[in-house]
């Protein structure tokens, strides 16, 4: 499957690793229990986006198909953490060894777990396994 680039996003088919250089400073796995749904690279100062996606089930999908811009990878993080306006906000910032409302970092802390989905968020050094953070089965 090919996506079509658009402002400066790029998303390419299963043949992307010639593709993938060390511009890429972000990196990180949609995770779907547990197998790998999409992969992400980002390089800021391009502002490029490069989407590997492993499925065509939508709802396994970390944006659901179309164009994948760094506001939508901002938006993804932040959809999965706790809300801003949360009364305890900064007790549970606290917890995560935050003092900071930063959904990048409370991402990396909780791997974006969500009660309602099977997605989570893996990043290139865990090594964390969804049976060790499941909430649910």
């Amino acid at each position: 499957m090919k996506y079509p680039d658009s402002e400066g996003t790029i998303i390419f088919d299963l043949n992307h690793e010639k593709k993938i250089d060390k511009t890429f400073k972000l990196r990180f796995s949609i995770m779907y229990r547990d197998r790998v749904a999409s992969d992400f690279y980002y390089c800021d100062e391009e502002k490029r986006i490069l989407v590997v996606n492993y499925t065509e089930r939508i709802c396994e999908l970390g944006f659901g198909g179309g164009v994948v811009t760094p506001q939508r990878v901002y938006e993804y993080f932040q959809s999965r953490t706790i809300d801003q306006a949360r009364p305890d906000l900064k007790e549970y910032l606290a917890r995560l060894g935050l003092t900071e409302y930063n959904p990048y970092k409370m991402v990396r802390e909780t791997h974006g777990l969500m009660w309602d989905d099977y997605q989570w968020v893996r990043f290139p050094d865990d090594t964390v396994t969804y049976e060790e953070i499941k909430i649910r089965d």
